[in-house]
C-alpha cells in the first residue's frame, strides 16, 4: 500500500523561512558563500521519514564507508531522502512523514 502525497514544496531558496518552520525540518546549512560548491542543505529528523529510511541500528564507521557510494545501499538511499538542496522537492505523505525528491 503506498502513502498517497499531500503536498509537494519546491526548495527555491526564497522559501526558507516556511520550510525551517517545518516540523520535520531538523537543521538548515545556509552554506558559506565563500566556498564555491557550498551550496544550502535543509536535514529532515529521522522520525519524520517514511519507514523504509529509518535507522534500525546506528551503522559502524566502517559501515558507512564500506556502502557511501553505493546507490542500492539503504544508508545511501536514506541520506537521499532526508538531506535536500535548492531545486529538490520537499513531500509530505498522508501518514505525516517526510521525503525529500531529488531533482
Amino acid at each position: 500500500m503506498s502513502n498517497k502525497i499531500i503536498q509537494r514544496i519546491r526548495i527555491d531558496g526564497k522559501n526558507w523561512n516556511d520550510i525551517i518552520n517545518l516540523p520535520c525540518v531538523q537543521a538548515l546549512n545556509k552554506g558559506d558563500e565563500r566556498i564555491k560548491r557550498d551550496t544550502p542543505t535543509i536535514f529532515l529528523y529521522d522520525s519524520y521519514l517514511p519507514i523504509k529510511f529509518r535507522l534500525k541500528s546506528m551503522p559502524t564507521s566502517r559501515e558507512i564507508l564500506a556502502k557511501i557510494n553505493d546507490t542500492e545501499s539503504p544508508m545511501w538511499q536514506r541520506c537521499q531522502a532526508m538531506t535536500g538542496h535548492i531545486g529538490d522537492e520537499l513531500v509530505q505523505y498522508d501518514n505525516d512523514t517526510w521525503q525529500i525528491i531529488r531533482k
